[in-house]
This record gives structure tokens, sequence and C-alpha cells, in this order.
């Protein structure tokens, strides 16, 4: 299945108008002028294939859009993160039975928590919370879907781990350092992933996930007395 054009999230355009204000037009300056600050976004789209051993007419398709929207400032080699947040156009499951409505699942968090900066490359990594999604209208007690890998190694907890194996691309990340040369950098990254929950937890069920990724930076300047101040920094 492939994915579906979701529709605009309303809040992206307005952070980024209120953005434009704080920085009362120094986007068009065109001097080169520290500090360098990038308009960050990520949209994250996944498409879940959920079987459901004690549901079988109910297996069906777990569908997220999701965007993360924000700004980089080169400090060094690494970087700042400024947060204005994330917001959900789609989290919903498709029953695969014939004539079936799909239904909402409340949206986990996209939060992006550290963009490593190297010689040679730049590593972004991010996370969802809660890690599992939960869906109770398509069945008669809580189902949790369990959402695919970060690109990077998270501790172990208490709880019991699913088996987790990449069937196909590659889960970093990763642009090359000397991208920054540009004013706009935009990159697509995507992989696929199985992940096989043990027996004795039967309600997070085995799943099949395809996870594509767009990464899209917009260099902008601003004057030395519009520094942004009061921001969240990472």
């Amino acid at each position: 299945m492939s994915f579906k054009k979701s529709k605009p999230c309303l809040l992206v355009p307005v952070l980024i108008y209120l953005f434009l204000i704080l920085t009362d037009n120094a986007w068009l300056s065109a001097t080169q002028i520290s500090p360098v600050i990038w308009q960050m976004r990520l949209k994250l789209k996944i498409e879940g294939n959920i079987a459901v051993p004690f549901y079988r007419e109910t297996d069906g398709t777990y569908l997220l859009e999701i965007d993360w929207v924000g700004f980089i400032e080169e400090d060094g080699l690494d970087f700042v993160i400024y947060h204005l947040g994330s917001c959900s156009s789609r989290s919903e499951f498709c029953p695969s039975v014939p004539g079936s409505q799909a239904v909402p699942v409340a949206p986990p968090e996209m939060k992006l928590d550290y963009v490593e900066g190297q010689v040679e490359q730049i590593n972004f990594f991010y996370s969802l919370h809660p890690e599992t999604v939960v869906c109770t209208a398509a069945f008669n007690r809580p189902v949790k879907f369990r959402l695919p890998s970060l690109p990077w190694s998270r501790l172990k907890g208490k709880d019991l781990q699913p088996r987790r194996r990449l069937l196909k691309g590659v889960r970093g990340l990763t642009l090359p350092r000397s991208f920054l040369n540009k004013d706009t950098i935009r990159q697509e990254f995507s992989w696929e992933e199985l992940i096989e929950q043990e027996a004795k937890e039967a309600e997070i069920l085995p799943q099949i996930y395809r996870v594509k990724i767009s990464l899209e930076l917009e260099r902008c300047r601003l004057r030395p007395e519009l520094q942004a101040r009061g921001w969240k920094r990472s």
C-alpha cells in the first residue's frame, strides 16, 4: 500500500509565521551573518501491516503521518535545537475487512532529541513518545501497536523487548556536512522493519512497518540584535 497524501497541518505554517515576525524580515538578508540558523522540518510517514492473533478478521493497517518543526543553530561542529512542536495529520487503524471504516488512534509525540555534528557528516536523532500506540475502537479490548525502531540504540527497559529485523533500507538519518553550503536541503530516507513480539505478551503484535522520512532544512540569516531569545534549547 502506498502512502496517501495527507492534509496540511495548520500548526506548521502558524509557527513559521510567528518566527518570521520575530526576525523582523531578517530572512531576506543576503549576507553571511553569524549565527547560522536553519529552519527544520521532519515529515514522518509510517505504514504498518498489523496481525492480530486473537482477532484474525480484524487484521489491518496502521497509518501515521506526523511532522516536527523547529530551528537548529550551528554551534561549532554541533547544533543547538529550538523546539516549536510536532503535529499529527493522521493516526488510524484500517481493518482489512471489506467495507470497514478506519478508526482513529491517539498519536505519539515526535521529538528531535539530538543533532550530532561531525567533521564529514551530520546525524539526526529523533524519538516517538510513547513507543506504543493503543487501539480500542476496532477490538473488544485495548490492542497495542509497537512503533518502529529509532535510528539509534535506546536503553532497554524492564519490559519484554520485541525482536526487530531490518528488511530493507537504512534507519539512520545522515547528511554530508558539505550540504551546509546550500541554502535549501531536502533529503528522503526509508526502510522496512519486521517486529516479532514474544508470545507471552500477545497484546503487542507481530508487525511489518514501512517508514519514510523527509528532512527539510532552509537557511535563515539573522542580524545579531535579532538573535532568538527565550526558546527552548537542547
